[in-house]
C-alpha cells in the first residue's frame, strides 16, 4: 500500500559493514570516481554496493588527506586507467590497491586537508556571493523596468 513504511531487516553481519566516522568513500561505478570522507555519526549506516570504504587507523594517513589526494585531476587519471570496460564503467578493488600514495607526516596531512577544506568553503562563499549578486541586480533592473513603466 502507498506510504506505508517498510522496513529493511540488517544481516546478522551488519557490523562488519557499517560506516565510521572518518572512512573514506569512494564512488566505484559509473563515469566519476569522487571520493569524500563520512563524517555522519548518527545511526547506523552502510555504504552502497557501488561505493569502495577505505577505512584508516589515523596513524599513517588522515582521512581528509586521503580524499583530498584520490581527488586530484592526476590520480582520478590514474583511477580513470584501472577502470575496467563494460557497459557501467567500474574500479575493482584489487586495482586500487595498487595505487600508490605519498604519506607525509601526520601534521603536514592535516595542514594540506585544512588547507583544501579552507578552499571547498571559499568556493561556497564566492557561489553565495554570486547568487546574491544575481538577485540584487535583478532586483535593480526590475525597479528601473518598473519605474520606467510608470512614467
Amino acid at each position: 500500500m502507498i506510504g506505508e513504511r517498510s522496513r529493511i531487516m540488517a544481516p546478522a553481519n551488519v557490523s562488519e559493514h557499517e560506516l565510521h566516522c572518518g572512512d573514506v568513500l569512494l564512488i566505484a561505478r559509473g563515469p566519476r570516481n569522487h571520493a569524500a570522507t563520512f563524517t555522519w555519526s548518527g545511526a547506523q549506516a552502510v555504504a552502497a554496493a557501488h561505493i569502495i570504504v577505505l577505512r584508516t587507523d589515523g596513524q599513517i594517513a588522515f582521512p581528509d588527506y586521503l580524499t583530498w589526494f584520490l581527488n586530484l585531476p592526476r590520480t582520478q587519471a590514474k583511477i580513470r586507467a584501472m577502470r575496467s570496460e563494460s557497459s557501467v564503467p567500474f574500479v575493482a578493488v584489487e586495482a586500487l590497491a595498487r595505487l600508490r600514495v605519498p604519506l607525509p607526516s601526520l601534521q603536514l596531512q592535516k595542514k594540506i586537508a585544512g588547507v583544501r577544506k579552507l578552499g571547498a568553503r571559499e568556493q561556497r562563499l564566492i557561489e553565495e556571493i554570486r547568487a546574491r549578486r544575481r538577485v540584487l541586480v535583478d532586483g535593480l533592473l526590475l525597479g528601473a523596468v518598473r519605474r520606467e513603466s510608470y512614467n
